[in-house]
C-alpha cells in the first residue's frame, strides 16, 4: 500500500489543493505585502496563499516578526485580516529550525540541553547560515545550535516560540525550511547525537527522521492550540523534505531550490509525477528559484513552467 492511501492520513483536503501561491524571497513589511497583493487584485490575479519568506527577524532563533518590528511589522494580525478581505485564505510563514547567539531563543535552548549534541554532551556548534543584523551573533562571531526535535521539551520550546510569535499573531500555517536538516560541510555529523526517549543515539543513524519529528513539533502544537487531539489540526506545513509518517502531520513538500533553466523544468516535472504516486502533497516553485533565465527565448520557458504546474 502506497503512503498516499494511507487510511490515517488527514481526511480533510488541504484548503488550497490548487491556485496561486505567492512568494518572493524576501518581503521587507507587511505594508509590502498588502501592496503586492493588492497590486495581484488590479491585475485579477487572486492568489489563494500567501508566503512570507526570511529576513522578517533581526537574528535567526527570534521565530517572530523582530526586524524593525514597530514601523515594518506593526500589525499582523491585522495585515491577515486585511489579506483575507483581499481573498488570501490563508498565510505561511518561513521557519529555519536553528538559532544563532544573540537571538530570543540561543541562551534557553542552549542552557537546556535543547540543541544537537556532540558525543561529550556538549552542543554542537551547527554552521548554519545567520544574520549580521542580530544584535551580538552576526559575522564572525556567530554560533549557531540546532534544535533537537526528537527531544519532547525542544519540540515543546520551539511551538512555544511559533506560537507567540506567529500564531497568536494569526499565522498558523508554517513553511518549514532547511529541513534535511541542511548540513554544513564542516559539520562533524559522525559526532552528532539526538536525544531518543531520553537516551544518545547517534544522528547519522536518525537523520532521515528529522523533518517528520520536526513536522511533529507543529503539528501536535497546533492540535493543542486548537483544542484537538484525535483529529488532524487544521495548520498545514509546507516542508522542503520529508519521510515515512510525513503524510500524518498535515505536511505538503516542496521541491527545493530549483534552477530557472529547461534541464531543471524537466527534472522537476518527472519528480513530481513520481514522488505523487506515493505521497499526496506536492508543491514547487513555479519558474525556479535561481540560476537560468525567465526571459530564456522570449518567455518560452516561463510559459512552459506556467503550463507544467497547472
Amino acid at each position: 500500500m502506497c503512503i498516499r492511501d494511507s487510511p490515517n492520513r488527514n481526511p480533510n483536503p488541504l484548503r488550497l489543493t490548487n491556485g496561486m501561491w505567492a512568494s518572493k524571497e524576501r518581503y521587507a513589511s507587511q505594508l509590502e505585502i498588502l501592496q503586492v497583493v493588492r497590486n495581484y487584485s488590479a491585475h485579477s490575479i487572486h492568489p489563494g496563499v500567501l508566503v512570507i519568506d526570511w529576513k522578517h527577524y533581526q537574528c535567526v532563533g527570534d521565530w517572530g516578526f523582530t526586524l524593525n518590528p514597530n514601523t515594518c511589522w506593526p500589525d499582523p494580525l491585522g495585515m491577515v485580516a486585511s489579506l483575507g478581505r483581499l481573498g488570501v485564505q490563508s498565510v505561511f510563514v518561513s521557519v529555519h529550525p536553528w538559532s544563532q547567539n544573540g537571538s530570543a531563543s540561543y541562551g534557553n535552548l542552549s542552557s537546556r540541553g535543547l540543541c544537537l549534541r556532540d558525543v561529550d554532551g556538549t552542543a554542537m556548534n551547527w554552521g548554519g547560515w545567520t544574520l549580521s543584523t542580530c544584535r551580538e551573533g552576526g559575522g564572525a562571531n556567530a554560533v549557531t545550535c540546532l534544535y533537537d526535535p526528537f527531544n519532547p521539551a525542544a519540540r515543546e520550546y520551539l511551538w512555544g516560540s511559533l506560537k507567540t510569535g506567529y500564531y497568536d499573531r494569526g499565522i498558523t500555517d508554517f513553511w518549514l525550511d532547511g529541513t534535511e536538516p541542511v548540513i554544513q560541510k564542516q559539520f562533524a555529523i559522525d559526532r552528532a547525537v539526538v536525544s531518543w526517549k531520553g537516551q544518545p543515539i547517534p544522528a547519522e543513524s536518525a537523520f532521515l527522521l528529522w523533518p517528520t519529528m520536526h513536522a511533529q513539533t507543529v503539528y501536535e502544537g497546533a492540535q493543542q492550540a486548537e483544542g484537538v487531539t484525535a483529529t488532524p489540526p487544521k495548520s498545514w506545513i509546507l516542508s522542503r523534505s520529508a519521510w515515512a509518517g510525513s503524510h500524518l502531520k498535515n505536511v505538503v513538500v516542496w521541491s527545493g531550490d530549483i534552477q530557472s533553466t529547461w534541464d531543471s523544468l524537466a527534472i522537476s516535472v518527472r519528480s513530481a509525477l513520481n514522488f505523487q504516486l506515493v505521497y499526496p502533497y506536492w508543491n514547487t516553485e513555479t519558474g525556479g528559484s535561481w540560476g537560468g533565465y525567465w526571459h530564456v527565448e522570449g518567455g518560452s520557458l516561463a510559459y512552459s513552467i506556467y503550463s507544467s504546474v497547472q
